[in-house]
């Protein structure tokens, strides 16, 4: 490990969790402790992450995450300029999230759809808008278009797939997804596109939408709740206007 000019000693450990704050925008203290740092004391994670905001390294805000308040982190710019900007193809970042309450969520579906055998990779907003961690054969551009929350890469026999993920905690207006909808049915790159909903009504709302729209009787937009996704319990599928599954596992 090695002190940064910054201050504070920088190891591998917090190199990596600064690309994983890159990708995720955000995360609370126990996302970073089970998926990067492994610390066994929860007092050790927060005190590590403590000297890292101390250090500038980090910058933190509060957010709800399983119900409850929480501290939640992101990347100072400082940090970005000097472990991820050399390293990206698109001099573009969002470091800190718009919507901390929602972005939180999308931490536990990427680790929720990488534990599927068959997906091999889950590609955050900001790896899209970025070029970065993006795997070869990935067409980014159509999805950089779409600005979805993130991207799947699925494979089943012999088969590649690429599903755009949309995590929708409100409800948008009807035009709105009528427009969004029609988007990701032009882009031919991208097979189907996975809404995670919180509420059934986006999901009656998105269902009539796809309907009208779905070409030949095909849809490509299938619909999971946020409850039933997460569960680890259940098996991680998404049905269609036409009832048809969309089985990950």
């Amino acid at each position: 490990m090695r002190k940064g000019r910054l201050g504070a000693y920088i190891t591998e450990r917090d190199k990596a969790l600064f690309d994983y704050l890159f990708l995720h925008k955000i995360a609370t203290a126990e996302q970073i402790d089970r998926d990067v740092l492994h610390i066994a004391h929860p007092h050790h994670v927060h005190r590590r992450l403590k000297t890292l905001v101390t250090n500038r390294y980090l910058r933190v805000t509060t957010t709800l995450w399983n119900g409850k308040p929480r501290f939640a982190y992101y990347l100072s710019d400082a940090a970005f300029r000097r472990f991820i900007s050399n390293r990206i193809q698109r001099q573009w970042a969002q470091l800190k999230s718009d919507a901390p309450d929602h972005d939180v969520v999308l931490v536990d579906l990427r680790k929720r759809f990488l534990n599927i055998k068959n997906v091999h990779h889950f590609i955050t907003e900001n790896a899209i808008e970025a070029e970065l961690d993006c795997p070869d054969g990935f067409p980014v551009q159509p999805f950089l278009e779409m600005h979805c929350d993130g991207a799947i890469v699925y494979k089943s026999k012999g088969e590649t797939f690429y599903f755009a993920v949309e995590y929708e905690a409100t409800q948008k207006s009807k035009p709105r997804y009528e427009e969004h909808l029609t988007s990701y049915y032009i882009r031919n790159e991208i097979d189907g596109v996975v809404y995670i909903v919180t509420d059934p009504h986006i999901r009656t709302v998105l269902t009539k939408i796809d309907r009208s729209l779905s070409q030949d009787g095909k849809s490509k937009v299938f619909v999971g709740d946020i409850k039933h996704v997460l569960s680890s319990r259940k098996n991680l599928c998404f049905e269609n206007c036409n009832k048809e599954v969309l089985h990950l596992e």
